[in-house]
């Protein structure tokens, strides 16, 4: 253990790209969303302050905790979260017991100003080893729903509303379309994604994540592109890991008025065979509530896809600040759906 260095890092200036990466690619549960492109985008989003913690051996890059501070909507509290949006954890190549004993002795110190939860979010199912060693440091486990479809055993297995959905798409004559990596496309995207994001009142991304990607990341990313009679009526970001061979589809946004129309079954089809023709083993829809009558986990449900807990673990810095933000998050709840309500009925 005396030949192990912590250091917590403020921001990825401090550490080079192929350092970072380095630990992500030797890791058998490293992604692209651990790696320092990605956090980096975060970073210079404008959204989060960083706080990675780093392990050193004999000089030697051995393991990364990535963590962001983020503000509590509508709450002056901030929660420190590893990592969102995707996921995060801990990446640790030797010594991993005494690492893990560091990384959980150095975070209250980190979360003693204002900070009132800590997140980890846990993809990978190799990760439920931490499971023990984190109740026992006080982290409460959460679940979620990913839904991931192998495009080579799975593609075939859709429920009859989902064929046909997907016909009337063909139809109705819809063409799809890859975009080049431009500020004009982009912007056409984020106009329509947060508008969509803004009526189901999601968090709207900062369009600097997407700039920020799009410059240290090309080859990582795409923007897919919807056409009815070339009029523009969805736009996806997509994040593509080659190495773990997975297409993500997290950022989207689609005008409501072809939904009716089959457009979002026919995108997210062609996408899927976009994914099989390219050699991407994996297409992943991203996490849902876990609630069968959610009309988003219906959707994704819809695909033959292996359902993947992901596992959010939370562990409190105030009880009394945290009881504050459920309070807030609860009234703003009810504020909003009231608001929505009140809208239709005019």
């Amino acid at each position: 253990m005396a030949n192990l260095k912590y250091e917590l890092i403020d921001s990825l200036d401090e550490i080079g790209a192929k350092e970072w990466n380095s630990v992500v690619e030797d890791s058998s549960v490293g992604t692209f969303f651990h790696g320092h492109e990605w956090l980096y985008a975060i970073e210079k989003g404008g959204e989060a302050k960083a706080k990675h913690m780093i392990i050193r051996k004999n000089d030697n890059l051995v393991s990364i905790f990535p963590n962001f501070i983020f503000k509590l909507r509508g709450l002056p509290f901030n929660k420190l979260c590893s990592v969102f949006p995707s996921h995060g954890g801990p990446l640790i190549l030797k010594n991993e017991k005494e690492i893990m004993n560091i990384y959980l002795k150095k975070l209250p110190s980190i979360c003693n100003s204002g900070i009132v939860r800590h997140e980890i979010y846990f993809y990978n199912p190799e990760l439920i080893r931490y499971c023990a060693l984190l109740r026992g440091n006080g982290y409460v486990p959460e679940l979620e729903s990913a839904f991931i479809l192998d495009t080579k055993t799975q593609q075939n297995e859709l429920k009859k509303k989902t064929r046909r959905n997907i016909t009337k798409g063909e139809k109705y004559g819809y063409d799809l379309e890859i975009d080049e990596l431009n500020n004009e496309n982009l912007n056409r995207f984020y106009d329509i994604y947060s508008t969509v994001m803004n009526t189901i009142d999601g968090h709207i991304w900062s369009k600097d994540i997407f700039k920020t990607l799009i410059k240290n990341a090309p080859e990582n990313v795409q923007l897919l592109s919807l056409y009815h009679d070339d009029e523009y009526i969805s736009g996806e970001f997509n994040i593509l890991d080659k190495n773990n061979s997975t297409y993500y589809s997290f950022f989207n946004g689609m005008a409501k008025e072809y939904l009716r129309y089959g457009s979002h079954y026919f995108l997210t089809w062609k996408t899927i065979e976009h994914c099989k023709e390219n050699d991407f083993r994996f297409y992943d829809f991203g996490s849902a509530e876990n609630n069968y009558e959610n009309g988003i986990f219906k959707f994704k449900n819809r695909w033959g896809a292996n359902i993947i807990p992901v596992v959010r673990w939370e562990k409190n810095y105030s009880k009394m600040k945290m009881g504050l933000f459920e309070l807030g998050y609860s009234v703003n709840k009810r504020f909003q759906l009231t608001k929505k309500i009140n809208s239709l009925r005019k």
